[in-house]
């Protein structure tokens, strides 16, 4: 168990401002080192963030520098983003933190279908298991008139099982690389 430190994620609508990428990162690294001296009674996990591969790398090098690398570390803003570029960004932070496991967030069973190599990533977080988002939210709000439970009851009764027979599915089927485990948001 751990607990991920503050961070300030690096969303889509910041892919032309590498300003703003550069602030969130240095503001992201502060918060980190503010977590780690704290010491709480469970492992901290430090966030990497950045829109490209180089600005991850870079972080990386940056968490390095200041001597915050942790034995797992994390990955964030990855939602809605391809597997391939999921991929490229965890192998440029890889490069860098080369024996840190990694944790991803914002990933779901779409990346173990993808068959990607996933060495060195540890775990992963996704609250897509909720069936609340996109093209699942039609079928949820079905379900919850049919049935008449609340949301978290459908989401534990209907969605979680659903996810959970989702990704065994996609782990039978994933290529033979490393196989992260997944955590509920």
């Amino acid at each position: 168990r751990w607990v991920a430190c503050p961070d300030l994620p690096c969303t889509a609508d910041l892919d032309n401002d590498p300003t703003e990428v550069r602030r969130r990162q240095r503001e992201t690294l502060r918060l980190a080192e503010r977590a780690l001296q704290l010491g709480a009674p469970w492992p901290s996990l430090p966030v990497v963030q950045g829109r490209t591969p180089a600005q991850y790398a870079a972080h990386a090098r940056a968490y390095r520098r200041a001597g915050l690398i942790q034995p797992q570390m994390g990955v964030g803003s990855l939602l809605r983003r391809p597997p391939a570029e999921i991929a490229a960004i965890c192998a440029a932070v890889r490069a860098e933190l080369p024996h840190a496991a990694l944790h991803l967030f914002g990933v779901g069973v779409r990346l173990l279908r993808a068959g990607l190599d996933l060495t060195g990533i540890a775990s992963f977080d996704s609250a897509s298991w909720t069936k609340r988002f996109g093209s699942d939210l039609e079928p949820f709000k079905a379900v919850q008139c049919w049935t008449g439970w609340s949301q978290a009851k459908l989401a534990v009764r209907w969605a979680l099982p659903r996810y959970q027979q989702s990704l065994a599915e996609a782990s039978v089927s994933a290529s033979k690389t490393a196989r992260p485990t997944a955590c509920a948001a």
